[in-house]
Parts: C-alpha cells; sequence; structure tokens
C-alpha cells in the first residue's frame, strides 16, 4: 500500500538534513484527525473538510482546496511537515502568510503522475515552479517537507525517496493541507523540529534587524524605519541596514502598519489592532495615542504638525496633539493602503480601485488620478528633488516609476535576483530607491539599471 517507484530529475542535490532522532525532535503540531472533528486550531480556506474516524477529506467545487492551522512558525529554526495523502491532488500548504488565506505561501501537492512545487501570490494564484514524475502509488502515500528558513530552502520526499530540493520564496508562516480536487483524503499531519518552537512575542526587544512581512516603510534622513506586523515592532535602521533602535507597541497582539517620520523627528504609527495612532516625540517617547473617530486606518502622513490618516473610509485629519479637526475625501477610496505627503499634496495607493490618487492639501480636490499600467498600488512616494512618483504594486510584482505629470517612465523590475517576492513599500531619498519587498528591502540607484539592485537587506 505504501510502497512507491520515483522516476527523479537527472540533477543531483544536497537535501537539508534535520535529525528526527526522539532524542532531539519534537511534535510541534500534530493531528491525526481521528477525533471524528476537526479540532479549534484549523480554519478553512476554500473547500469543505470532513473530518472521519481516521481520516479528514475535502469536498467542494474548485480547484484550490486548504485549510490552515492557527500556530505560527517562525524563520528562526528548521522544521519538517509530513502528511500521508490519498487521492490525486492532495499535498501540503506551509510558509503561508495568514491563517485563512492562500496568499503568499508555498505549495506542494501530488498531481497523481507528480510531485508539483510552486506557491500562491499576493491574489492567491498558484504559480508553479517545478514538477518532478513519478509513478503514483494506490492507498496513502507520505509526503515530507523539509524546511529550512535560515538557508531558505525545503526538500520534498515521497515515500521516504528524495524528490527535489527548492528555494523559499517565504521563509515564515503558518502550516496546513491543501488540494487541487475534491475527493483527497489525509490521515495525519505533523510538524517537528527541535527543542520548541520559538513565538513571535519571544523576539521582541531583541537588538536584531527584523524583516518579517514587511509592508510599511518611512525614511528619514540616513534611516530606514520599518513595522514588523509579525513580532508587533517599529524598528529604524541605517540606510545600509544595521540596526540602530526598536520601538515596541503597547499590547499582546500589535499590528504596526504605515509610519511616517515628520521634519521634527517624531513618529507616527498606526497599529491596526486597536485601530490607532501612536504618536512619538523625537526622543522616542510616546506622546499619544488618538482612536476616536478611527475606523480601520492603515496610512499615516505628517508635516508641519498637521498629521494625515488615511482609513478605510477617507483622510482623517488631526494636530500633533491627537486633537481631530476633520474627516475628509470620504467615499473617494477604495481599500487604500497607504498615503504620502510632498509638494502641498497627499498621495494616496487606492489599491481596491488600482490607481494613484493625488488630492490638493488645501481642499483635497484631486488633482491627478494615475492609472495605468497600474493592478494593485499597496505604496506611493514621491522624489522630493525631481517630484518624480514611485508606486510598489505588489500584485504585478513591480515598483513603477512616472514622471511628475504622471506618464510612465519605466518598470523597476529586479529581473538577476529572480523578482520581487512581494514588493508593498517604496521610498526614495537622494539617488537611491528603496523598496520594501516582503522579508527584504531592495536598494536601487536612480538611472542606472533598474533591474539590478545596489543594496540588499535581510
Amino acid at each position: 500500500m505504501r510502497s512507491l517507484l520515483l522516476l527523479l530529475i537527472g540533477c543531483v542535490f544536497s537535501p537539508m538534513l534535520l535529525s528526527q532522532g526522539a532524542a532531539t525532535a519534537s511534535g510541534w503540531l500534530v493531528d491525526d484527525f481521528n477525533s471524528g472533528a476537526l479540532a479549534p486550531r484549523w480554519s478553512i480556506v476554500a473547500g469543505k473538510w470532513n473530518a472521519g474516524e481516521q481520516a479528514v477529506s475535502v469536498a467542494g467545487a474548485g480547484d484550490q482546496f486548504g485549510m490552515l492551522a492557527s500556530q505560527y512558525f517562525m524563520r528562526t529554526k528548521p522544521y519538517v511537515i509530513e502528511a500521508t495523502v490519498k487521492g490525486v491532488g492532495g499535498g501540503v500548504m506551509f510558509c503561508a502568510e495568514y491563517p485563512n488565506m492562500f496568499e503568499n505561501s508555498h505549495v506542494v501537492y501530488l498531481t497523481g503522475t507528480a510531485v508539483s512545487t510552486g506557491y500562491m501570490d499576493f491574489h492567491g494564484k498558484y504559480a508553479e515552479t517545478r514538477v518532478v514524475d513519478y509513478i503514483a502509488p494506490s492507498g496513502f502515500v507520505k509526503l515530507r517537507v523539509s524546511v529550512d528558513p535560515i538557508k531558505r530552502t525545503y526538500a520534498i520526499s515521497v515515500q521516504g525517496q528524495d524528490v527535489v530540493l527548492e528555494e523559499l520564496r517565504y521563509i515564515s508562516g503558518y502550516v496546513g493541507l491543501f488540494s487541487r480536487k475534491a475527493g483527497a483524503q489525509f490521515d495525519y499531519l505533523q510538524v517537528t523540529g527541535e527543542g520548541t518552537p520559538e513565538a513571535p512575542s519571544f523576539y521582541r526587544k531583541s537588538n536584531n534587524r527584523q524583516l518579517d512581512h514587511l509592508s510599511y516603510m518611512a525614511i528619514m534622513e540616513d534611516a530606514i524605519y520599518i513595522s514588523n506586523p509579525v513580532v508587533g515592532i517599529v524598528q529604524r535602521l541605517t540606510s545600509i541596514g544595521t540596526f540602530s533602535s526598536e520601538i515596541g507597541l503597547e499590547g499582546a497582539h500589535a499590528d504596526p502598519r504605515g509610519l511616517c517620520v515628520d521634519e521634527d523627528k517624531w513618529l507616527y504609527v498606526i497599529d491596526g489592532s486597536s485601530k490607532s495612532l501612536v504618536i512619538y516625540n523625537h526622543e522616542g517617547v510616546r506622546q499619544t495615542v488618538v482612536s476616536e473617530n478611527l475606523k480601520d486606518p492603515r496610512g499615516v502622513a505628517a508635516t508641519a504638525g498637521v498629521v494625515y490618516v488615511l482609513d478605510v473610509d477617507g483622510i482623517k485629519v488631526f494636530d500633533r496633539k491627537g486633537t481631530f479637526s476633520g474627516a475628509k475625501a470620504a467615499g473617494l477610496f477604495k481599500d487604500p493602503k497607504n498615503i504620502f505627503s510632498a509638494h502641498g499634496m497627499l498621495y494616496v495607493a487606492d489599491y481596491g480601485n488600482g490607481q494613484v490618487q493625488i488630492l490638493d492639501k488645501g481642499d483635497f480636490s484631486v488633482r491627478k488620478v494615475i492609472k495605468d499600467p497600474l493592478v494593485g498600488p499597496f505604496d506611493v512616494s514621491a522624489d522630493l528633488q525631481t517630484r518624480d512618483i514611485y508606486v510598489a504594486d505588489p500584485v504585478a510584482g513591480v515598483v513603477f516609476h512616472f514622471n511628475d505629470g504622471g506618464d510612465f517612465v519605466e518598470r523597476i523590475d529586479p529581473m538577476t535576483i529572480k523578482g520581487f517576492i512581494s514588493p508593498r513599500g517604496v521610498r526614495v531619498r537622494g539617488s537611491m530607491i528603496y523598496v520594501a519587498d516582503f522579508e527584504r528591502i531592495l536598494g536601487f540607484k536612480k538611472g542606472v539599471l533598474a533591474i539590478r539592485p545596489a543594496l540588499k537587506i535581510d
């Protein structure tokens, strides 16, 4: 029942090794699906998952089914995922950014004639990276994925036979089951590793640079400020990536989002968990927390004592003390992501409408709309010298460059390092363009081979 003959691709590799001895490995996540019902840890992503007495099966329409466990696996230790799969299309998901979504995750599944490896992109579409043929056995098949986030690789074996070694695109996240077809069955899933898994809270105040699911970034002189939603902190780095300082937001589940630094070096941070704006002075001392009049804030811009918070339903205006002065641009955006202030204008990444809107700070009238070739803009920045506009678009997978009139100039896409992972933030300082690319920062020299990054911080 469990025999398998593998037809391997003609390449030689050394798979990642991780001790599985009882003395060193421990069960980080174990489920044999024998209870007759799914444990509370599971979140259904798609499909109907039915728990029987000895296995869980998937049913429903569509070509992507999944469920993820609630435990988050940090990028700090290697671990091994093992599952037994029966039927065509079954496999595993891992390093998923969210506990209830396909987006930004790795996938390995059995097609019936091959092992397919790939990843889900920013909008949950499967991108296949490799197919390895094999003769499919009947019955349950043991699938093993050895994940090494430190080396950024994962090794796959089927029925104890090594298949292939792949590169990790994403290095931390949630683990679960996946299938491309209804009818697949699974009779257990386990994740094992040495010692105990490290929780995100363990990494607060670590005095180390931490780039985890990087989506928001700000620039001030030689400093790069980044939000880390995984561990709930804001960090200050030098322009070459050296750790400088760290600010931990209050609350066990802080979710720092947009942030900015004004001309007086005051820091403004959006906390998505508490739906608030947190203001720190130039010494990093918290001054006030603003939550009234905010519904679902995403980004923030501040200049000359005025603070502009991009909320889900428009722009909310405050002073530095947190006093509310009005709601503007109501109903103008659809799922906006970030805001930037320069040249008397407010630049808004209007993600849901697939465009960037440029508003006058005085009366909040729309001065310009940039649409093509944008797909899903997440962040926008303007060059303080040239007034050129840069837009990070993770759906398109590139950074778009426009002139000050909104005319398209170029695509920035680092082809030499296998492209962006998920570019969500962009800021300009002097001759450099900095891109927040999920778990790294890439720096590009303006006007010098935009496809070749001059700086990589990870």
